[in-house]
C-alpha cells in the first residue's frame, strides 16, 4: 500500500510537472548510505552492517553494496528506500533494485541460505 501511494505520487509528479514536482521532489531526503541487516539462517545469527554509499561490505560469501538511500523528509525512520546490490563469492548478481525498510517483503534477497533487507538510511 505504501508502495502503490509512493507510486503515485512520484507518476503524478512526473505528469504535473512544476511546482507539484518540486514539492515532491523537495520532500525526499539523501542519505549518504544504509544501514541493512543480514541473516544466515543455517546459524541463526544476524548482523547489521552500516554501509556508505558507494561502498561494499562482505557478509557471508556476499558482498553488499549501497549506491543509493533516500527517505521521505517527515518519516525518516520507517519509509527509508535503499539501491542495493548484492553478489556471490563468484560474481554472481543475487540482487540488485531498490528495497524498501517498510515493506521488506516487496523487494527482498532470494537466497536459500541469507537474507538481508534494509532497516534505515544512516543520516552522518
Amino acid at each position: 500500500r505504501q508502495f502503490c501511494a509512493l507510486g503515485s505520487a512520484l507518476l503524478l509528479a512526473a505528469v504535473a510537472g512544476g511546482a507539484f514536482a518540486d514539492t515532491v521532489a523537495g520532500a525526499v531526503v539523501d542519505a549518504p548510505g544504509a544501514e541493512v541487516r543480514g541473516l544466515d539462517k543455517m546459524a541463526s545469527a544476524t548482523r547489521d552492517l552500516t554501509i556508505r554509499n558507494g561502498a561494499t561490505e562482505g557478509y557471508g560469501d556476499m558482498q553488499v553494496s549501497v549506491s543509493d538511500c533516500r527517505f521521505p523528509k517527515d518519516s525518516a525512520a520507517t519509509d527509508a528506500w535503499a539501491h542495493l546490490t548484492i553478489t556471490s563469492g563468484k560474481g554472481d548478481t543475487l540482487f540488485s533494485g531498490w528495497m524498501s525498510a517498510a515493506s521488506p517483503g516487496l523487494s527482498a534477497l532470494d537466497d536459500p541460505r541469507y537474507d538481508v533487507w534494509l532497516i534505515r538510511c544512516i543520516n552522518n
